[in-house]
């Protein structure tokens, strides 16, 4: 046996022994759990699916030379060595062995990221786009003129659009930007996209605004967290509460029995309220749980406060 194909047989020993170890391993962990109900079950940690597929892509990888040189010894002793194919395979063994490896990677490669949402609950795409360098910073509120929008931020802006008979106003863009509102301590780093609204009047004043916040997409559970930690920075910016108040029985039963509504998503500031929402990013699936499902990005929106679906909105 040659020192090259020596080397892949202690390599693919060692990658299946030590996948044979972690699953006894993990075999053993369970059964001396004590909760074994399906409810007290864990999922595999990101840093144990991760080695396991490491050790599969080992073996996998060092299979190939040891599987090429197993078939050209037994296409020898069968009496096949003086067949083209054979003689090619013997005569350009380690190129033979390279080139699958190279289709193995790009295979790896394109799969990527779908394998580290299923493997490490990771996002690669939105990694990488959260990773992106920031483009510069919008600042604006409502109620400012466009022309001071574009003066007041390093962030080069889109170009407006105005159509149809409102002459309503519109800046779409998906870039990586920081956004400060105007006057306000709050700023976001790593925002996604902007839709400003301006009306109407020559100036062009800014009507409407909704940012995507968040760098990259997140579970439920983080939105929530994700809200909670800007509904601490509203606080100390000194932005005002608000909410929907149910006060006649009528008004109560219809919201099964709730007094109020909207608590922490609603938020004003002189003549602006602020909006925090949660858009969903993925399809939905069949069966999911509504109240855990999804992938999420964080948005904020800011409208005046005459906006007339505010009307019901108090402020404390």
């Amino acid at each position: 046996m040659s020192g090259y194909i020596r080397f892949f047989v202690i390599v693919a020993l060692v990658a299946f022994a030590a996948i044979v170890v972690l699953t006894v391993a993990g075999h053993v962990l369970a059964a001396r759990a004590t909760d074994q109900t399906p409810e007290s079950l864990k999922p595999v940690p990101p840093y144990v699916a991760g080695a396991f597929f490491l050790l599969f892509l080992v073996l996998g990888f060092s299979l190939v030379p040891l599987m090429l040189r197993a078939f050209i010894v037994m296409q020898t002793h069968i009496g096949n060595a003086e067949l083209w194919i054979v003689q090619v395979l013997r005569d350009h063994e380690r190129g033979v062995t390279y080139g699958v490896w190279g289709m193995f990677a790009l295979g790896t490669l394109i799969a990527l990221p779908v394998m580290m949402k299923d493997l490490l609950g990771k996002d690669l795409l939105a990694l990488l786009a959260g990773s992106r360098v920031s483009q510069g910073a919008l600042v604006l509120d409502v109620g400012m003129p466009l022309a001071e929008v574009r003066k007041g931020s390093t962030l080069r802006l889109a170009e407006e659009i105005r159509g149809g008979s409102d002459g309503i106003g519109m800046l779409i863009a998906d870039v990586v930007f920081d956004f400060q509102i105007a006057g306000s301590a709050l700023r976001f780093e790593g925002c996604r996209y902007y839709w400003i609204h301006t009306d109407r009047k020559d100036d062009s004043r800014v009507s409407e605004v909704s940012v995507g916040v968040s760098p990259q997409k997140m579970s439920r559970a983080d939105l929530v967290e994700a809200h909670k930690q800007v509904q601490q920075r509203l606080r100390q910016d000194g932005w005002q509460p608000g909410a929907i108040h149910y006060r006649t029985p009528e008004e109560q039963r219809l919201h099964g029995g709730a007094t109020s509504s909207g608590q922490g998503y609603y938020w004003a500031r002189g003549g602006t309220v602020l909006q925090l929402q949660g858009k969903r990013v993925d399809e939905e699936r069949r069966g999911e749980d509504a109240a855990t499902a999804g992938d999420w990005i964080q948005v904020i929106e800011l409208r005046p406060r005459s906006y007339s679906g505010y009307s019901r909105v108090e402020f404390n």
